[in-house]
């Protein structure tokens, strides 16, 4: 049986959000959910290699529509110094922060990944 850890997103704007991490059997991928509260997003989580100063990740829609029906995937990236963080979804684009990068920051800080 695979540990399942949860912890709290960082609040921006918005409902708090909840994320539940589920570690791969291979290092560096597993599944999070993301729990808003009016619904809940699965992604299967990939880490990726990269030659930038940070990790990558891609993130695939595995259950759950989200808050954007028309992406399935997202690249995201964590910056070792938290500055230069990306993510190719549109709540990122539009505010400069978003689930994604909080859910993967939250993960890599907590040491589950």
């Amino acid at each position: 049986m695979t540990a399942t850890y949860t912890d709290l997103l960082p609040k921006h704007e918005g409902p708090q959000m909840t994320l539940l991490w589920s570690p791969g059997i291979i290092p560096g991928c597993g599944v999070v959910e993301i729990q808003g509260r009016r619904d809940a997003t699965t992604y299967a989580v990939v880490e990726l290699p990269t030659d930038w100063n940070g990790r990558a990740f891609r993130l695939e829609k595995v259950s759950g529509v989200g808050t954007d029906a028309t992406e399935e995937v997202y690249s995201v990236f964590c910056s070792s110094n938290g500055r230069q963080d990306r993510c190719e979804c549109r709540g990122f684009t539009r505010w400069g922060f978003c689930k994604h990068v909080d859910a993967i920051n939250t993960i890599i800080q907590n040491r589950w990944l």
